[in-house]
């Protein structure tokens, strides 16, 4: 195998080669479909959409008896995902059986005459394209070459490809970079090919990163995924990528250092071993390459890492990107096609170090698990039980993704009390750590905060106990843990609730799903109002917060029949009560009982807004609250009418669009009456611009707690990673009074912090509703002067301006669609008053 492109390009009309091209001197079977005879361009001339990216693979499949297509699901734009599995037609034809045979390797057994198996995974980020690009190729590839050391890798391996693991950002960049080409293309990384549009390709839908979802699955297209690994469970996955025009092209092993301690070190022993035939690839082409230096394995919920939590072998691959026809870069023009041609190389040659390393990779993942259950046996701590918060809709859907994992969670089988707290049955569920996803829950639920190497490419913690706001007592062998489980975990059946007449009704606003069914109740023109304190009528015991219904203030027409519907839909039962008098606490009809509105909701978003903390947001509000967002482009801000709204959300800083004028302008907004909704370093400029009466904490002052006087050149990377607060998560102490803490159900609650903004001092009483813990380092890395500084500063607060108001949340409550214990603020600033 050998390529004569150079790296330095001809700087011309930079159109792709024909296939033959790609696959000099080597014969295939002619009646394969190409590329080109099915799209009518090259591979290279154009960006694929997903669409044509797919219509030549099921062509291919068609026509060959080494592919067969598997529908794994929907995206949330509704493409459809299909992965190829591509084998010798005999194997194919004993598919089912082998995947079968294979996931016996999760009690540690292995059978030597299975085929190895391999998962091809290409541009998770959608404007990284030469991932998804190449796919069609190294698919003709398998599918039509007369090579005898192909046919050695079909025989002896089942190769899934999933050609487009974001279709969605696929098509949106795809649309856009072609809009961007001409027949002569400029190399200028000014060029607008390289400045994209809210939401850039590179994410999903509501603007998120398919590639940290792994873990989280909060979109379809990763639940779509996860499902067809836990059926799965390949020995190897590739994880193609894309980074930034001046570098060249990687491939793990990364950095030694920022491997996740839970990943057994013969992982990256396999994992320097199959580099060597990638680089032996690229040896022959003259390519650069470098390995070792940059990007970690520490986080488990990235593509490549969610590999290394399986048992796998996952290896992440970065060519530096084109992004269009082509870019100047230190080495010259580099095209299009020369990075299709890298990540088409790295496939092969990947493909040809497993086959030489099959014994090894199937030993490997027999013994992950195998001694998973070893070391669990000797873990002081031998399971979980997670206590229900008070919402089940909650402790249910991170049961799913637990489940979702291939962990088993179970109905905590007998009372108990733990670590004072009282634990019951079949309310409560327990996770038996002897299981062989050991690793995996420890991780989950790990709470480290000492590492050997404190710089991080991603976060540094990712406890999903503490995302869902849900207690993980731990549960010790003195316990008799072994004794603890009851039923394994199912959703709870929905049984639609009864209504019957009443005086009013009333609902719980605690439950996670309350906030969709209140936003439906409102579109159906149904009175509601929230309670501002406790009320028991014998009857009913009711919490601040909580929803009522009175029927004496609702047209009468068709509202049971609405009432029912709503309630089965949101599966909330709605409480009846025959009396407005109360036993204790306030009677139904009291001063504190206040209208609850509809929102009219504008969401900031556009090139100069975070795009992942705005999608977060959208995506939380949409599908979690179920209201109405308009989403505002930033760039517009000026020519917008602000008085159709009654709440505004700025999710992240925008210096370009918040500039003075803007600023001025939205605090008249709220001056008349709106109601403006700040998180992350958006409170800093609140706070600037008059916003807010408070003031920031002294940043350099911060700074100063990390002397550089005695370091080195070479310190100042691990340096700046002392500086950082980078995915941690922390603890904030709730004014569980504050109407807008009610429903959160705890006076305590967990937030993840991933910048370093922070106020010293709020002006005016009664403003902050929770303030970071005395010792706020819940999991994760955070220096000490960082943890100082942070210490009993306001993590939220609610100020009064004008006849409006202004909420300001110092850290995303929305982070990547996890935090479904602080995503509750969200709802509570669009509906209560304080």
């Amino acid at each position: 195998m050998k390529f004569s492109i150079p790296l330095l390009m001809l700087p011309a009309l930079a159109l792709a080669q024909p296939t033959a091209d790609y696959f000099p001197g080597e014969t295939f079977d002619a009646a394969k479909p190409t590329p080109e005879s099915v799209l009518g361009f090259g591979i290279g001339d154009w960006h694929l959409r997903f669409d044509q990216q797919q219509a030549y693979l099921a062509k291919l499949a068609q026509q060959s008896d080494r592919i067969k297509p598997i529908s794994i699901g929907r995206t949330t734009e509704q493409r459809e995902q299909v992965l190829l599995a591509i084998s010798s037609p005999q194997n194919l034809k004993d598919l089912d059986a082998i995947r079968q045979a294979h996931l016996q390797v999760r009690d540690g057994k292995r059978d030597p005459k299975l085929p190895a198996i391999v998962w091809l995974g290409y541009s998770v980020h959608g404007d990284e394209p030469s991932g998804a690009n190449a796919a069609p190729l190294v698919a003709y590839w398998l599918a039509a070459s007369q090579d005898q050391k192909v046919k050695a890798i079909l025989d002896n391996t089942i190769v899934l490809i999933d050609p487009a693991l974001n279709p969605d950002g696929m098509d949106r960049y795809a649309n856009f970079a072609n809009n961007q080409q001409g027949r002569h293309n400029s190399d200028s990384l000014s060029h607008r090919s390289r400045w994209q549009d809210f939401p850039a390709g590179r994410l999903s839908h509501y603007g998120f990163d398919l590639n940290r979802d792994w873990l989280l699955l909060t979109h379809p297209a990763s639940q779509n995924r996860i499902r067809f690994w836990q059926q799965w469970m390949p020995q190897v996955f590739g994880d193609f990528h894309e980074m930034g025009p001046h570098g060249t092209f990687f491939f793990q092993p990364g950095v030694a250092s920022r491997v996740n301690p839970l990943t057994p070190k013969e992982n990256q022993a396999i994992t320097k071993e199959l580099a060597k035939d990638v680089a032996k690839g690229l040896d022959q082409q003259g390519r650069l390459y470098y390995t070792g230096e940059s990007f970690d394995d520490f986080y488990w919920g990235k593509a490549s890492s969610y590999g290394d939590a399986m048992g796998a072998i996952g290896i992440l691959y970065e060519q530096a990107r084109a992004r269009g026809q082509r870019v100047a870069t230190p080495f010259g023009d580099m095209t299009f096609t020369f990075t299709i041609e890298n990540q088409l190389t790295a496939s092969r040659q990947l493909l040809a170090g497993v086959l030489r390393n099959k014994e090894r990779l199937a030993d490997y993942q027999a013994a992950f698990f195998k001694d998973a259950r070893k070391a669990a046996a000797s873990d002081k701590i031998k399971g979980l039980v997670l206590k229900n918060p008070g919402d089940q809709a909650r402790l249910d859907d991170l049961a799913r993704v637990l489940t979702s994992h291939g962990i088993a969670v179970n109905q905590l089988g007998k009372d108990l009390e733990l670590d004072g707290q009282k634990l019951k049955a079949g309310r409560d569920l327990y996770l038996s750590l002897d299981q062989p996803q050991y690793r995996l829950i420890k991780s989950v639920f790990g709470t480290a905060t000492d590492f050997e190497d404190n710089t991080f490419y991603d976060v540094s913690a990712w406890n999903l106990g503490y995302a869902y706001n849900i207690q993980a007592l731990a549960v010790g062998s003195w316990d008799n843990g072994a004794s603890l489980a009851g039923q394994p975990w199912a959703p709870a059946k929905k049984v639609p609730p009864k209504v019957t007449p009443a005086y009013a009704w009333a609902f719980d606003w605690a439950d996670s799903r309350a906030p969709a069914l209140l936003a439906d109740l409102l579109r159906a023109d149904v009175k509601v109002f929230s309670l501002g304190s406790a009320s028991d009528n014998g009857q009913v015991r009711l919490k601040a917060g909580d929803m009522l219904i009175p029927a004496g203030a609702q047209q009468p027409q068709g509202l049971l029949a609405t009432l029912a519907e709503l309630s089965a839909r949101h599966g909330i039962a709605l409480k009846a009560m025959d009396s407005g008098l109360s036993q204790s606490g306030a009677d139904l009809g009291s001063p504190g009982l206040q209208r609850v509105k509809a929102p009219k909701l504008g969401l900031l978003v556009g090139r100069d807004i975070h795009a992942q903390r705005a999608g977060g947001a959208w995506q939380s509000l949409d599908t979690q609250a179920g209201v109405e967002v308009t989403l505002l482009e930033d760039s517009v801000l000026p020519w917008l009418d602000l008085g159709e709204f009654t709440h505004l959300l700025v999710p992240a800083s925008a210096p370009l669009a918040l500039n003075g004028a803007q600023g001025a302008r939205l605090k008249r907004w709220v001056e008349q009456g709106g109601r403006l909704i700040l998180m992350t370093d958006a409170v800093a400029w609140g706070v600037q611009q008059g916003l807010l009466n408070a003031e920031l904490a002294d940043d350099q002052a911060r700074l100063a707690q990390f002397p550089t006087d005695q370091l080195s050149y070479a310190d100042r990377d691990s340096h700046r990673a002392q500086t950082l607060i980078a995915g941690t998560q922390v603890l904030a102490d709730l004014d569980s009074s504050h109407p807008l803490n009610f429903g959160l159900g705890s006076k305590r609650l967990p937030l993840m912090r991933d910048h370093e903004v922070m106020l010293a001092e709020v002006k005016g009483p009664f403003s902050v509703l929770a303030r970071y813990d005395a010792k706020p380092l819940l999991a994760g890395f955070m220096a000490q002067p960082n943890r100082d500084a942070l210490a009993g500063t306001p993590a939220a607060i609610a100020q009064h301006l004008g006849r409006g108001s202004v909420v300001a949340f110092l850290d995303d409550v929305s982070f990547r669609g996890i935090q479904r214990g602080s995503e509750r603020w969200l709802s509570n600033a669009l509906y209560f008053d304080f």
